[in-house]
């Protein structure tokens, strides 16, 4: 008798059935969750309910009067010897004091704001002078000391309490 021919391992590529094209699998609609329940009468006395957070602290003019000085000090320090002219233009704009709406210069005309603002433009002038005044890494460092004092500046937040005392 003829022995059967061999069974190939794999069929030819041509060979091979094609897979049926691939549907899309049906959409079903899930069942709306019911509202939650509140927690029974004997669990609300053990779980009391949150306090809503309190709004934001408003930006106190000492503050601003700080962040004027850095801002200030920042972009004097940047400029060299031509920041005594940035200094005075400014210091000549709000003068009168009808130039400043918000009341942040306030500091050029008091003798402990100008000092403040003298030590912090001290601060960057030896930054600037060692890293140079066009080094990206100069001003780098100079703003990430200025948030440092900005962070230092911000109002205390009490944390928020999300469970009971024990």
């Amino acid at each position: 008798p003829a022995e059967p021919p061999p069974i190939p391992k794999a069929l030819p590529r041509r060979a091979k059935p094609k897979s049926p094209p691939r549907t899309a699998p049906a959409l079903t609609r899930r069942t709306p969750k019911p509202p939650a329940t509140p927690p029974p009468a004997h669990l609300a006395v053990l779980l009391p309910k949150c306090p809503p957070p309190k709004p934001p602290a408003p930006v106190e003019p000492l503050t601003l009067d700080r962040w004027a000085q850095l801002v200030l000090a920042r972009h004097s320090a940047r400029l060299g010897e031509h920041g005594a002219r940035l200094e005075d233009a400014v210091a000549y704009t709000v003068q009168g004091g009808e130039q400043d709406p918000h009341g942040c210069w306030g500091f050029l005309r008091t003798d402990d704001g100008v000092e403040g603002f003298r030590r912090h433009r001290r601060t960057f002038c030896a930054i600037y002078d060692e890293l140079g005044r066009g080094s990206p890494a100069a001003d780098s460092q100079v703003r990430a000391s200025m948030a440092v004092e900005r962070e230092a500046l911000r109002p205390p937040t009490a944390p928020y309490r999300t469970a009971a005392p024990s």
